[in-house]
């Protein structure tokens, strides 16, 4: 897995690309927690993504309560088919998993 950052418009920007799985979660959720202290919220890139599992799928749900909780913004901009997918066959509707506050 190789991840990368930048900011945009005050949020965190990151690119994941590789395995997106339970191999890799303590460091996404690790990733994904200093963005959300640091910056206005999260946009995920999961266009390189090769493998997502069940453990990413939380990984999500759980960024996207956490923006909420926080009025933080959280979006996924972009999904490769592994992750919509895996999406999918958790029953999840991937259009619906990214999180903006009413005012941005």
């Amino acid at each position: 897995m190789r991840i990368s950052k930048e900011e945009k418009n005050g949020c965190a920007y990151v690119k994941v690309e590789g395995e997106f799985s339970i191999y890799e979660a303590s460091t996404l959720r690790n990733e994904f927690l200093e963005c959300f202290n640091n910056y206005n919220g999260l946009i995920l890139d999961l266009s390189n993504v090769t493998e997502c599992d069940t453990a990413g799928i939380q990984l999500l749900c759980s960024a996207r309560l956490t923006a909420e909780n926080e009025g933080k913004i959280f979006s996924v901009d972009k999904m490769a088919e592994s992750v919509v997918n895996a999406l999918i066959s958790g029953g999840l509707a991937p259009e619906k998993i990214k999180y903006r506050k009413e005012e941005v």
